[in-house]
């Protein structure tokens, strides 16, 4: 049955429509049907939208907002075959003219080159250096806390004018800690989509429990009252003999 054109619940938020048309944009670009034996079909439509210049909100909640489109909230838009933990096949439902308003691209952000400081070799002056005064204190705990107070704004004055440091290990030592957050941010992701389909193999028993006790209460039922309709079938067929008899043997 057609959906019509595509209309965003009140209470959706803008990050989550974003995230929401871009994940569906995205599948729609991989042909509506996205496979994967590992089950990673989820982190590779997310990849795709993001190389389209559409990525997801990184605080979307992934398995929540496939949930939505597959079962609440926006049921219908997408079907999946999903294993014990993990995703392996996403089939988009929609039409062309069903799908949500494509999210405009958002251009990567070019950063600003550095300007050029001209090189000016300065003597530097000779420090104006306080006189150091051994002072008995009260409390050293106190006094130790002042000092690696210090230590930490001389650290941190240091690391802002720059401080010989070599920028490109620093560089590298950046990189490689956003490299192992988008890492833990998949395994997250991967994570709250096994919670979600346990959640759902729950519900499933839950039913069929509640279907078997309603089923054994009726057998339960009908056995106790299995005396009382055999009285009732053995009185309606001795009627049923009185009645055919002749009238000069009742």
């Amino acid at each position: 049955m057609p959906r019509g054109p595509w209309k965003w619940r009140p209470w959706t938020q803008e990050r989550t429509r974003r995230s929401i048309a871009a994940f569906l944009w995205a599948l729609h670009d991989l042909g509506g049907e996205v496979t994967d034996e590992h089950g990673r079909v989820p982190a590779r439509i997310a990849e795709h939208a993001a190389e389209m210049g559409m990525p997801l909100d990184p605080t979307i909640n992934r398995s929540q907002m496939l949930t939505s489109l597959d079962s609440i909230g926006y049921v219908g838009c997408i079907a999946r075959d999903m294993g014990a933990k993990k995703t392996y096949k996403i089939t988009l439902l929609l039409a062309d003219d069903e799908m949500p308003p494509r999210p405009a691209p958002q251009p990567e952000p070019v950063p600003e080159p550095e300007p050029e400081r001209p090189l000016t070799l300065v003597a530097p002056p000779e420090p104006d250096l306080p006189a150091v005064v051994a002072q008995a204190t009260e409390d050293p705990v106190n006094a130790l806390l002042e000092i690696q107070k210090l230590a930490m704004g001389a650290v941190m004055g240091l690391t802002r004018d720059g401080g010989g440091h070599d920028s490109d290990t620093d560089g590298e030592r950046l990189a490689a800690t956003l490299e192992e957050n988008q890492r833990l941010r998949h395994k997250v992701a991967d994570l709250s989509e096994t919670v979600a389909a346990k959640a759902k193999e729950i519900e499933a028993l839950r039913k069929a429990l509640t279907t078997a006790q309603a089923n054994l209460s009726a057998i339960q039922k009908a056995s106790a009252e299995a005396p009382q309709r055999e009285r009732q079938l053995a009185n309606l067929r001795a009627t049923e003999r009185f009645m055919q008899a002749p009238p000069g043997t009742r």
